[in-house]
């Protein structure tokens, strides 16, 4: 809003003209809270302090005194998850993570969400701007899912894992994407990190849970001996190296019934809801709530919705 304060005048001003276009557009029913403040993660934090319909501003001279009046689930970012994990580690404030030592918050919770807690607890978030319609450059997905429990239930763990293999699939394909390189991990009584490139681009859920799979065997997971060593408390998996899925007809009958067989899942799974139809492995298993932080925080949505502004111009 800097930028433009020589065109629409200072920020009550802006905010003004934007509810009374709003009251004469859609009249009285809707109000808007507004949040202002010299990154994302505080003008969000903003947003919360004066509804409804007000305008709260975040400084770097006040902002101390508004993460006095603020808890931790006021971040977008910190969810029950999170904070009860903060909590075990006796981060209970905003002031309290912005004390605690970095290196604690790595140990708990990996590098870059420690680095991320970190940030948040110093008030600080470089990320920039993005217009709604610009296509952002997507370079990986990822997928985290912290049980809120010490899980040792193998199976189950292992359904997880498949759950956010086949997650990370669908998106790759709604984004016409395929990946050349994966990352996974399992963070419990021990953290273990492999990195795996495929022969050839891939965006199947099958092989990236056979990937990640075949870490879990080598790590000796599931060791009958040492159970305790079996405990999972967050599954991470990453891909990269991408490039554009270009249709290519295989010679081979069966990759042509399973290259069908993944395209109406999709089809089916979009229209009815995600895991309307899942894999028989996946049977009993609960249903992964995978949630993104705040609104059209994940790049594959923002990307959809791009591609769908373009396209209705």
């Amino acid at each position: 809003m800097t930028q433009t304060i020589h065109l629409f005048g200072d920020i009550p001003t802006v905010i003004t003209i934007i509810k009374e276009h709003l009251a004469r557009e859609i009249g009285p029913f809707i109000t808007v809270s507004v949040g202002v403040s010299y990154n994302k993660l505080l003008a969000k934090l903003a947003s919360k302090k004066n509804k409804p319909n007000g305008l709260f501003v975040i400084t770097p001279e006040n902002r101390r005194t508004v993460y006095a009046i603020s808890s931790l689930e006021d971040i977008c970012g910190i969810g029950n998850n999170i904070k009860k994990r903060l909590n075990i580690n006796g981060i209970y404030t905003l002031h309290h993570l912005e004390k605690t030592p970095l290196i604690k918050l790595i140990t708990e919770f990996g590098k870059i969400e420690g680095i991320f807690l970190k940030n948040i607890g110093l008030g600080i978030d470089n990320d920039e701007i993005i217009f709604y319609t610009d296509i952002p450059s997507v370079k990986s997905l990822s997928r985290n899912y912290s049980f809120d429990k010490n899980e040792y239930n193998q199976r189950f763990i292992l359904q997880n894992i498949y759950e956010l293999s086949e997650d990370i699939a669908r998106r790759l394909r709604s984004l016409n994407k395929k990946a050349k390189t994966i990352r996974f991990s399992l963070r419990g009584n021990r953290i273990e990190c492999g990195q795996r490139t495929f022969l050839s681009h891939t965006s199947s859920g099958k092989n990236i849970f056979i990937a990640c799979r075949d870490f879990y065997k080598q790590w000796k997971w599931n060791n009958l001996f040492f159970p305790e060593q079996g405990m999972v408390r967050v599954i991470s998996i990453l891909v990269e190296n991408f490039i554009i899925n270009s249709e290519t007809i295989s010679l081979f009958q069966k990759d042509r019934d399973e290259k069908a067989l993944t395209e109406a899942i999709d089809i089916l799974n979009k229209r009815f809801g995600d895991y309307t139809i899942r894999k028989g492995f996946l049977l009993n298993a609960k249903k992964l709530k995978i949630v993104s932080n705040g609104y059209l925080a994940d790049k594959h949505e923002r990307t959809k919705l791009a591609l769908e502004s373009q396209i209705s111009i």
